[in-house]
């Protein structure tokens, strides 16, 4: 149990440990995605390919998992002010090389480091909130503040860099996360004295070995569903050699878990029927979610927004994140149903998915997107919370911890699992759609005769030869197809997917264990 009286200064009013504490918790989370909420820029200013970005982002992710079993370890044998001090040291540390850093190499070391680092303040964070919220409606306050954040982030980041990048360079976002960072350390040094949470424990006892195998085997798995479909999967040695490492380190750290006296994750918590019902949720959800990258690729590819435009519309998914995350809020204070909260979430998904579904057009107006795309972000508010604590509700009392980090570890494989989907998908889609529409261009289409040679009298009209209007001609038209074809693939995939959600909408009204489980939940933690 955490003591907390003693570890903040005597002359501090509450409401001003609270705010040091959520500014505290902040940077760390706005941090993940940084580097990632403008991956374009990003990519070019390194040299890197789109792929690159997304494996990076993996990793620090992964990396940030992998930590978060660990770090209780970390907060137990260091005093807490010593302990966050620290830690925002060696962020401003890393973050400072960051900003001077072209080679790829030391970014993705750079990226691992940053995962590691940002998993550190989290557990001491939130469990001191708890104790800022006494109420029985405590952790459901602190978890919808801490996943409204969590979800509102790509926004605000977005907002913040494109506003950088328009006035300065790319190394003022960097230097202004900076900036942040030392205010935190001055609320760090002001709000705690020396004291400790609680009984120190020796470091000697951490697993480290068993966390080596975990960042082994999640950078292998990443590397294989990330670069997969571009290295034509098990064609290619290095995505064999990636197999063979993930399932090898796989097994050695689940025979470690089972043989050690301090496992890192305890696999005792996956015995539940009703957990792996909620992770697989939250696998769904995912794969759901990651569709919001082939919008904002159409809105860059097809409908050519600018960056600074696209960072503003970013706000309406975030109000609808922020919504979502009230609404469920409110309707676990006032007891509503459980099960009925997972299949509003699902339902408004579907809704936006086949809306969206109509989108996929040549042209379109911010007023025709806006409605469907503050679904999106209504939908995933909607379910986090609730979701979070019915997974936690699975686990007895002295597995509570395996429970979130369950949770943390599946919405790491679900990210990088929806991105390997969603991207295979659009590649094989747009690939037939291409090959299907390309069989239209012969010498017998009128139609296809009809466009090139509007197209080839339009460049002849410019000045050029006969010769070379043909041939831009061409070019054009073949653009044309293979923007058809994006499109074409998107509204598949859209289709599908909100058919899939449909079908686990409805199995979650028929499921008759997900309110009692809730319940026993709800009597555990609330006491009512």
């Amino acid at each position: 149990m955490i003591k907390t009286g003693s570890i903040f200064r005597e002359w501090l009013p509450g409401w001003a440990i609270k705010a040091g504490l959520i500014f505290c918790i902040l940077p760390a989370m706005l941090l993940l995605g940084l580097y990632n909420s403008n991956s374009t820029y990003t990519a070019s200013y390194l040299g890197i390919e789109p792929e690159d970005m997304q494996f990076t982002m993996s990793l620090t992710y992964g990396t940030l998992i992998a930590t978060m079993l660990i770090e209780q370890r970390f907060a137990r044998f260091f005093a807490a002010r010593n302990y966050l001090i620290g830690i925002n040291l060696l962020t401003i540390v890393v973050l400072f090389a960051s900003a001077f850093v072209k080679n790829m190499t030391m970014f993705v070391v750079l990226r691992m480091i940053d995962g590691f680092i940002m998993a550190l303040p989290g557990g001491v964070m939130i469990q001191l909130l708890f104790t800022r919220f006494p109420s029985k409606f405590g952790r459901v306050i602190v978890y919808s503040f801490f996943y409204c954040v969590l979800l509102c982030s790509p926004a605000i980041i977005n907002f913040l860099v494109g506003f950088t990048l328009d006035q300065w360079d790319w190394r003022y976002m960097i230097y202004g996360a900076i900036g942040v960072q030392i205010i935190g350390l001055a609320i760090i040094i002001l709000l705690f004295n020396n004291k400790r949470l609680e009984r120190k424990l020796p470091l000697y006892q951490v697993d480290f070995a068993g966390y080596i195998i975990l960042v082994a085997l999640l950078v292998a798995g990443t590397y294989v569903l990330v670069y997969g479909e571009k290295r034509y999967w098990l064609n290619a040695w290095d995505i064999r050699l990636g197999i063979t490492i993930f399932i090898i380190f796989s097994g050695l750290f689940i025979t470690r878990q089972k043989t050690s006296k301090r496992p890192l994750f305890n696999l005792d918590i996956l015995k539940s029927a009703n957990l792996r019902s909620g992770l697989l949720l939250f696998i769904i959800l995912y794969i759901g979610r990651a569709t919001l990258n082939v919008c904002h690729a159409t809105m860059v590819q097809v409908w050519h927004w600018e960056q600074l435009y696209l960072a503003k519309i970013q706000w309406i998914n975030a109000a609808g994140s922020a919504t979502g995350v009230i609404i469920a809020a409110t309707l676990l204070i006032r007891k509503f149903p459980v099960k009925y909260i997972f299949a509003a979430s699902f339902g408004i998904m579907a809704i936006y998915l086949y809306w969206f579904r109509f989108l996929f057009k040549l042209e379109v107006g911010i007023g025709e997107i806006a409605l469907p795309y503050y679904l999106q972000g209504l939908s995933v508010g909607l379910i986090f919370t609730p979701l979070i604590m019915f997974i936690l509700a699975q686990a007895p009392s002295h597995l509570a911890i395996f429970g979130s980090r369950a949770g943390a570890s599946t919405r790491f494989w679900a990210t990088s699992l929806g991105f390997c989907l969603i991207h295979n998908a659009q590649v094989f889609l747009q690939r037939s759609h291409y090959i299907s529409l390309s069989r239209n261009i012969t010498a017998t289409n009128p139609l296809a005769e009809e466009r090139l040679s509007t197209l080839t009298a339009t460049f002849i009209s410019k000045g050029y030869s006969s010769g070379a209007a043909g041939q831009l001609a061409y070019k054009q038209l073949d653009a044309s197809i293979r923007t058809q074809s994006f499109l074409l693939g998107n509204m598949e995939i859209f289709t599908w997917l909100a058919i899939v959600f449909i079908i686990f909408m409805i199995l979650i009204l028929l499921n008759k264990h997900l309110q009692q489980t809730y319940n026993l939940f709800r009597n555990r933690v609330f006491g009512y």
